[in-house]
């Protein structure tokens, strides 16, 4: 019995959630400053005032970006560090206050957010902070009625994210400032100006445009390979007057909030490819909502019990998530990459772990049954309709092998 899928002559990547390619344009414009920024952006001689020039520019033009202040950015690894800087940075600055008060301090989240948000919190309580994980409703959609129902005066920090990295499901984040602004009138918050807002926007900012100034969150994090854009950078922005502690002990860069070698050149491919995205958003989205609606219903197609997973409309443009009964989401995922197909079951963080299935699917649903039988396919773009029609006679192929065990 045939075990595998015929190969298709050319590579399908249909991952973009999990990382994006580098923008050619990125690219070039990157090599362009690399005989520029030869020197520590903190040196006083010639080449360290051209590296910080330019790293400093790149810092202002995402700022515009994101309707933020440069001084409001600060530049770190990843998301992950973002992420640990907001949420750990606000206890760190936080916790003695509370402790005064014989206070303890609440956190809410939601239980599908990122490991790199989970994980921290986690730490947390064994800390003896105290954690609400609010599960999401059937649609994968965050329920504002339980964020209400959870707000207390001890709530320190509200951390949701903007669009989920599995579903693809977006969180109104708006709504969310609004009932946090409406705890800190009316509820006699225990540390004045609490509780604070983070959001993790890495996975939104290509498709959905983020102004500060009309959002109005405290904290936001963004991630450089999820826009097209160099690995290794990443940035928290942190609204003026939100007060958080450093996490890195060093040499005090990004206004001691974030020590360690500023890197102007990735700051600056950084800065192009946010710039690029927030330029073609008007003409990529409807492109790219177009072909997941197509892909959508080939996949329907193959067979009627096949379900998408999330809310069906209010989702970003690039996500395609569906369960698929009877098969071995695992399996599967290794039959399309032979057969040339590059997609995922997961969050790509949980492949590191022995349960690698998707716990975003099994808080929605309540069960393993979808969260072990479901594909993630994400396009982007360099996505092409036939790129889709060649990953769907692919798929085809690696269902029947599934199915006829």
């Amino acid at each position: 019995m045939k075990t595998r899928a015929k190969k298709t002559s050319r590579r399908i990547y249909l991952d973009y959630t999990s990382s994006t390619p580098v923008d050619p344009r990125v690219t070039l414009l990157m090599k362009k400053v690399e005989g520029i920024c030869v020197g520590n952006p903190n040196a006083l001689h010639e080449e360290g005032r051209s590296a910080k020039k330019i790293f400093e520019s790149s810092r202002k033009s995402i700022a515009d970006n994101i309707g933020a202040r440069a001084d409001e950015v600060i530049f770190t690894s990843g998301a992950t560090e973002s992420n640990n800087l907001a949420i750990l940075g606000l206890y760190n600055n936080l916790i003695d206050k509370y402790k005064k008060l014989g206070k303890t301090p609440h956190i809410i989240s939601s239980s599908i957010e990122h490991k790199s948000v989970l994980e921290v919190l986690k730490h947390l309580e064994s800390k003896g902070v105290s954690v609400t994980y609010i599960d999401p409703e059937s649609d994968g959609t965050f329920p504002m009625k339980t964020l209400r129902k959870t707000l207390t005066p001890d709530t320190m920090l509200v951390t949701i994210m903007h669009a989920n990295n599995e579903t693809g499901v977006i969180n109104d984040i708006t709504e969310i400032v609004r009932e946090v602004r409406h705890a800190r009138r009316k509820l006699n918050m225990t540390i004045p100006g609490t509780p604070y807002f983070h959001t993790d926007a890495a996975q939104s900012v290509t498709y959905v445009p983020i102004d500060m100034q009309k959002v109005g969150v405290d904290m936001l994090t963004l991630h450089s390979p999820k826009v097209y854009g160099p690995a290794g950078i990443g940035l928290l922005y942190k609204r003026t007057g939100v007060e958080i502690n450093s996490i890195l002990f060093g040499g005090g860069q990004e206004g001691g909030l974030r020590s360690g070698r500023e890197l102007p050149i990735l700051a600056h491919g950084f800065a192009e490819a946010l710039n690029i995205a927030t330029r073609e958003m008007s003409k990529e989205v409807p492109r790219l909502t177009k072909l997941r609606d197509y892909m959508f219903a080939q996949i329907s197609k193959i067979d009627s019990n096949i379900k998408i997973n999330g809310h069906v409309d209010n989702r970003l443009p690039n996500n395609i998530n569906v369960c698929i009964p009877n098969i071995d989401s695992e399996f599967a995922v290794i039959c399309l990459d032979e057969g040339g197909v590059a997609c995922s079951s997961a969050s790509t963080c949980m492949n590191t772990s022995d349960e690698s299935y998707s716990y975003v699917l099994e808080k929605i649903y309540g069960d393993k049954s979808c969260a072990t039988s479901s594909l993630r396919f994400t396009l982007g773009r360099f996505t092409t309709k036939q790129d889709i029609d060649d990953c769907i006679k692919i798929l085809k192929r690696v269902l029947l092998l599934q199915w006829n065990k």
